[in-house]
């Protein structure tokens, strides 16, 4: 919520934000003009953002199930299995974490800089290619 009226007042500050401006619903006069040019982009950047960022998103909720999978592969804390799970959940966080796809976001709402589409295209395929691998891990064959 914060993110989303800073915008709409036309402040900032210096804390990191927990969370994206929220364009969907408000009228396009409502945004500074870096929000207006990519609106669509930013939107869909700001839909896989949050699925690869929230506490519910897609990419937590399959790595809770995909470390749950691994406490229940045998010993425990001990079983190979387990740390071998646990190091690529590892790896795919720090791979998530990344990704900049807030750094845009804000940069476009908070500092009024243009997007550039190609780099958002870039975010997402990256994006998709992350939840696809973790999704694997939560659902092994």
């Amino acid at each position: 919520m914060r993110p989303t009226l800073l915008t709409l007042v036309g402040l900032q500050d210096d804390y990191r934000h927990h969370g994206r401006t929220i364009i969907e619903p408000l009228p396009t006069l409502a945004l500074p003009p870096s929000l207006r040019q990519s609106r669509d982009a930013l939107s869909e950047l700001g839909a896989v953002y949050k699925q690869v960022n929230a506490a519910f998103g897609r990419f937590a909720m399959d790595t809770l199930r995909a470390s749950t999978i691994a406490l229940n592969s045998g010993a425990g804390a001990d079983d190979q299995d387990y740390q071998r799970l646990e190091s690529r959940i590892s790896a795919l966080t720090d791979e998530r974490d990344a990704l900049a796809a807030q750094e845009m976001l804000d940069a476009a709402a908070f500092g009024g800089r243009a997007i550039d589409e190609d780099r958002v295209e870039f975010v997402l395929e990256r994006a998709s290619d992350l939840l696809e691998r973790v999704g694997r891990l939560a659902r092994p064959e």
